[in-house]
């Protein structure tokens, strides 16, 4: 039962980072093909999404079980995640800020 819930939870992280990921691209090519008009709309819609694609993989990262060495994670699992958390709170709050 356990093993399931980690493999629901890394298929879920895996899918939010590609999505936030894709969501960059496709902001990009719009504003590459259509222009930038509302330039602080782009710009704040970019960067949440590169902001969450940035934070979602430092969060898988801190969420190994063990490092290269072998030497335990010296966070838990918990605080990486409420970490994770206060971090995307603080971030779309700054984006939310910046559109105006």
């Amino acid at each position: 039962m356990l093993e399931e819930l980690v493999c629901v939870t890394r298929l879920v992280n895996h899918l939010l980072t590609l999505f936030s990921f894709q969501v960059a691209m496709i902001q990009l090519a719009y504003c590459c093909l259509f222009g930038s008009f509302p330039f602080n709309s782009f710009l704040a819609g970019f960067l949440s999404a590169v902001g969450m694609f940035v934070l979602t993989v430092c969060l898988r990262i801190q969420m190994g079980s063990q490092s290269e060495k072998g030497a335990p994670n010296k966070l838990s699992k918990n605080r990486a995640f409420l970490e994770w958390l206060v971090c995307q709170v603080v971030l779309h709050f700054v984006v939310i800020n910046f559109i105006g």
